[in-house]
């Protein structure tokens, strides 16, 4: 058995004092020596025929230290084992060997989760939502299907406020003191400050994005062409172009107005909903399933969220802040994940740092918490996955996408 000392710390830090007999490290280091021994390779000796004593001179230092790692590591594994031990972040050893003719003595300072009782159900308050899909919902949603999927009629008349101009265009962004490019939808460069669209349309409005545009563009006839240039203001949300002068050449390719189609058969069908009796009622049903599906989904985010807080509430356990720190480092880096790519991932090996750790404090304390909790139940009742609640989950999850079974 190891002649280990526990001392507490703290309710969550502990301090393990472990020793190695000097024969014990003697023994290693010399049988380390050893093995370099054979596959020293010093000038003015043959390989394998280098003095014990030489080689002790040249690596005896590093060797007394691997030796001393591979020792720690086995004494600490050994205490751990027999004293029934949960260790979170083993820390260093508090010196090394000054001699392999010494006993050493060492110890390790470790954060441990302090034992705590699981709360008991009736003292888990948690207030949760309910709600179901009413059939005002699902009519609001159809109705802004029909908005997603207007139909475009075209005018033969002058471009007015409120059309719908279906167009080619190029822009350019330069200094407002530099003369007006000469523009062409075919020869424009996509850079910063330049590009070009072909086949777009464009609601004439006074809120478009660049003011004074929707005044230059009034007026136009289908087939017309116009160079507009206007400047951009100091609060442009483009902040490079700030300050600047935008060039649009617009071409005109026809004058609309929109109207929304009506909700029969006949959209549906263009809505890709094939091979049913009753076309309509199908969208309706789907309507209201999706709808289902993400409300579902939502309410047991939410839910879930309040659930978890009413677990860590119910639970008087103080966790060492390394625990915390840990949880909230991944909450970091999860939720950073879904703003890049996949290459910004790989070049920067710590993501969550774009991101402070005060702003996810609160729900790394709980997370550690409920894990902690959670971590406890599946050992005591010996709790195991099961396959089929496994199936549901992925079938509720992969309802929401056009090809379910490629998602699963």
């Amino acid at each position: 058995m190891s002649q280990a000392q526990i001392t507490n710390i703290s309710d969550t830090s502990r301090r393990l004092a472990l020793s190695v007999s000097a024969a014990e490290l003697r023994n290693a280091f010399t049988k380390r020596l050893q093995s370099m021994q054979k596959r020293a390779k010093v000038n003015g000796f043959r390989p394998g025929k280098v003095p014990l004593a030489v080689v002790k001179n040249l690596y005896g230092g590093d060797v007394l230290a691997q030796v001393a790692d591979s020792l720690a590591n086995d004494k600490l594994r050994q205490a751990i084992q027999e004293h029934g031990l949960e260790p979170i972040n083993l820390g260093q050893v508090d010196n090394l060997p000054e001699s392999p003719e010494q006993e050493w003595n060492f110890a390790v300072t470790f954060d441990v989760v302090p034992p705590f009782r699981l709360p008991q159900p009736e003292t888990i308050e948690a207030s949760l939502l309910r709600a179901q899909v009413s059939e005002t919902d699902v009519a609001n949603t159809l109705e802004q299907i029909r908005r997603d999927h207007p139909i475009y009629i075209e005018q033969d008349r002058a471009l007015g406020e409120g059309d719908i101009l279906r167009l080619d265009f190029a822009y350019q962004v330069t200094e407002r003191d530099q003369p007006v490019p000469e523009l062409t939808v075919a020869a424009i460069k996509p850079t910063e400050f330049s590009a070009s669209h072909t086949d777009q349309r464009w609601q004439v409005k006074r809120e478009m994005q660049v003011a004074g545009l929707c005044d230059a563009i009034v007026g136009l006839q289908k087939g017309e062409s116009k160079t507009i240039s206007l400047p951009l203001d100091d609060a442009y949300p483009t902040p490079a172009w700030r300050g600047k002068q935008m060039h649009v050449l617009v071409q005109a390719l026809a004058v609309e107005t929109e109207q929304l189609p009506e909700l029969n058969a006949d959209f549906a069908q263009k809505l890709g909903i094939q091979n049913v009796d009753d076309h309509l009622a199908e969208l309706q049903s789907r309507t209201r399933k999706d709808l289902e599906n993400r409300l579902e989904s939502k309410l047991l985010s939410v839910n879930k969220k309040r659930l978890f807080k009413a677990l860590a509430d119910a639970t008087p356990v103080g966790l060492p802040q390394s625990v915390i720190d840990q949880h909230n480092v991944q909450m970091r880096r999860q939720f950073v994940s879904r703003f890049l790519s996949p290459e910004e991932l790989q070049r920067d090996p710590h993501p969550e740092n774009r991101f402070k750790p005060e702003l996810f404090a609160d729900q790394a304390k709980i997370q550690a918490k409920v894990s902690e909790v959670f971590s406890r139940l599946v050992r005591e009742y010996k709790l195991q996955v099961d396959e089929e609640q496994i199936k549901q989950t992925l079938a509720r999850a992969a309802s929401e996408y056009d090809d379910p079974q490629e998602f699963i």
